[in-house]
């Protein structure tokens, strides 16, 4: 971390000498004079008045090399960071300590850099130094990433006797400071920061990925980051502090800091009442499950027929671990009027979303993670790149198979009770949600460890406030307490199950018009057919959103565009529509016996296809790592609105030419 020019208010780690950033305007005398003050500044000896301190201070920030002393072949933002990285190394690593407060960061932060001026005889200093994240091999090719070795520094310990008797003014002291020397012990906490840069000049044009970004426009579209080691009292308020300091400095201009997280070997280590409930609800399910499959082995091992038929068996045989394994793996043939291509329809789908989520979540993980992005260029790459269309595959089979399950009754002119149906849907998911939620804010934190540990710390903390919300179906929604770029819920795959209930919940009171007359329910499903289309519309266009989300756009654009558009039900109902009316059709006698002409049903494959490729593939030119355009509020209107419904168009011909016979 680079410090700013002016003011005596940061300390420094493990200065040394190394001339690796020299500047080439820099004199033979100006160096000697820079190695002079470099072993003066280094006799700190921390028992002197804090007047000294300060004056050896300013003399070590001449000592700081400009960005633009580095490589002049090079944009000075680049630089920036190349220079900002390479200060973790140990000959040049800065905390400010005028930011700290509290005095036992103060008094760690100057320990440390008395015993960094000599790292022979200073394990503690070599450790955490070592710990660092350096800067690595190819960071101009997109090597971003630079996490340091967590471990090491979560392991680093020193015993230090504090014997300063002087009071840096603004800071809190205990009593006992001032009449006792204190024993602490000091050990590393690792702290990972995340920042990018956005002022790159557009003018330059050499090849390789970090000048790509930009081409780009100057934003990079991952954050880098790096990991760092600093002395347990400090804390994590004080290095976000000392980094902001950092990062508006001047020579540092373009850089700005997107986060800092800082651990500590305690986190999450004790068990809560909460947490020991859970254990023993677990406990006794599996004792069940036990005992359970023991007595099903049992009875039918020795032919207990007539208990096996009682309505005991049939409350144990849910428990049974035999019984379910035998019913998931079982292929009964299907009954008379089931829509038999919907399971391998449900499995590609499913296939295609866990491969758009492995894309996703790896690029964060990937070492050259920016160079990877280059993948995403081919036009192919697009049915990752745009793969939200696939959830829309889902919706529609769930409006199919929900009216289709309605329609016989209805049409017959008997009604149903919708409530039964509502309830049965949701007391098939409420458990599973409810046991996953318990576990998620309970036992997950104990899995979490490493540099990205934090990822599955803050899942916790979400889910230790909002698992209610996934349980009551109501997680896709935007409450008051929303914090940051997300919508708080606790499992965010639950999204879907939110807006599955709450279109099935209007669906079940909508279809039962139908029972009426089914003129009525006509009429009614074509009006929620055009609000379905024109809701998205309207939407699109009064808040200016892109026609999907996109990859290379504004989090906070993107953020908007989920919750306005995405996460909702009144956006996302045009598949689900679209269901209704292929279940109608597949429940009408006259259109389920047509025998369609080969060639039409050709023709029709070709443009559910054609249609199909152009809804997924046809975002390419804004939705790629350099986009070649941007998209335009018309495009964004259209696609927003209709590509959805389309999509479900192209499904619903595949599922009425297989049901009715007509597939070939």
């Amino acid at each position: 971390m680079s410090p700013p020019h002016e003011g005596p208010g940061y300390h420094t780690f493990a200065p040394g000498t190394d001339n690796k950033f020299k500047s080439k305007n820099v004199t033979q005398e100006e160096q000697d004079c820079r190695s002079a003050l470099w072993e003066e500044a280094l006799s700190l000896n921390l028992n002197e008045p804090c007047d000294e301190l300060v004056k050896k201070d300013k003399k070590m920030d001449m000592l700081v090399l400009d960005a633009e002393q580095g490589d002049a072949n090079i944009p000075n933002s680049i630089n920036s960071i190349i220079e900002l990285d390479t200060k973790t190394y140990i000959h040049s690593f800065r905390l400010y300590s005028s930011m700290f407060t509290n005095y036992l960061a103060i008094k760690a932060v100057k320990i440390h850099k008395r015993n960094n001026s000599n790292f022979t005889n200073n394990m503690f200093a070599i450790l955490v130094a070592d710990a660092w994240g350096k800067l690595p091999d190819g960071f101009l090719f997109g090597n971003i990433h630079i996490p340091g070795m967590y471990e090491e520094c979560q392991n680093v310990k020193a015993h230090y006797v504090f014997q300063e008797r002087h009071k840096v003014p603004g800071i809190h002291y205990p009593p006992q400071y001032y009449y006792e020397d204190e024993l602490r012990n000091i050990t590393g906490r690792y702290c990972q920061v995340q920042y990018k840069f956005s002022n790159l000049s557009k003018t330059d044009t050499r090849s390789g990925t970090v000048f790509a970004i930009v081409k780009y426009g100057g934003e990079s579209p991952v954050p880098f980051s790096y990991g760092t080691c600093i002395p347990d009292s400090c804390t994590q308020a004080d290095m976000e502090e000392s980094l902001n300091v950092t990062f508006n400095s001047p020579e540092n201009a373009g850089l700005e800091l997107l986060r800092i997280v800082c651990h500590e070997k305690s986190n999450y280590k004790d068990l809560r009442g909460i947490d020991i409930i859970l254990l023993a609800i677990a406990g006794v399910l599996f004792g069940l499950m036990v005992v359970l499959t023991t007595i099903d082995i049992i009875t039918k091992q020795f032919r207990m027929v007539a208990f096996r038929r009682g309505m005991v068996f049939q409350l144990i045989e849910p428990f049974s671990f035999i019984a379910n394994m035998k019913k998931i793996f079982t292929y009964d043939p299907p009954a008379s009027g089931t829509i038999t291509c919907l399971p391998a329809i449900r499995v590609i789908t499913m296939l295609w979303i866990v491969i758009c989520h492995q894309y996703e979540t790896a690029a964060d993980f990937t070492a050259n993670t920016l160079d990877s992005l280059k993948y995403q260029d081919p036009v192919v790459t697009q049915v990752v790149a745009n793969g939200w269309i696939s959830v829309d595959t889902f919706l529609f089979v769930g409006g199919l198979v929900l009216s289709y399950n309605m329609f016989p009754p209805l049409l017959s002119g008997k009604l149903v009770n919708p409530f039964k149906i509502i309830l049965r849907l949701v007391f098939r998911m409420v458990p599973s949600i409810i046991f996953l939620a318990a576990f998620c804010f309970t036992l997950l934190r104990f899995l979490a460890y490493g540099p990205r540990a934090y990822i599955l710390e803050e899942f916790v903390d979400k889910c230790d406030s909002h698992w209610w919300k996934d349980a009551l179906f109501i997680n896709n929604l935007l409450f008051p307490d929303n914090r940051g770029f997300a919508v708080n819920d606790c499992l965010d795959h639950c999204w879907y199950t939110a807006v599955h209930v709450q279109l099935a919940l209007v669906t079940v009171f909508v279809l039962l018009v139908f029972a009426k007359r089914k003129l009525f329910g006509i009429l009614t499903t074509i009006v929620c057919s055009l609000i379905a289309v024109v809701v998205p519309l309207a939407i699109t266009i009064a808040y200016d959103l892109p026609p999907s989300p996109l990859w290379p756009i504004r989090l906070d654009l993107s953020f908007e565009y989920m919750w306005r558009v995405y996460l909702v039900p009144w956006c996302r109902a045009g598949p689900w529509v679209v269901g209704v009316w292929t279940a109608l059709a597949l429940r009408s006698s006259r259109l389920t016996k047509i025998t369609i002409p080969r060639v039409v049903v050709l023709l029709g494959y070709i443009a559910a296809i054609s249609l199909g490729m152009t809804i997924v593939l046809g975002l390419y030119p804004y939705n790629h790592l350099l986009p070649d355009k941007k998209w335009t509020p018309t495009i964004a209107a259209f696609y927003g609105s209709l590509a959805r419904p389309a999509w479900a168009l192209c499904v619903a011909w595949v599922v009425f030419t297989c049901h009715t016979n007509n597939a070939g």
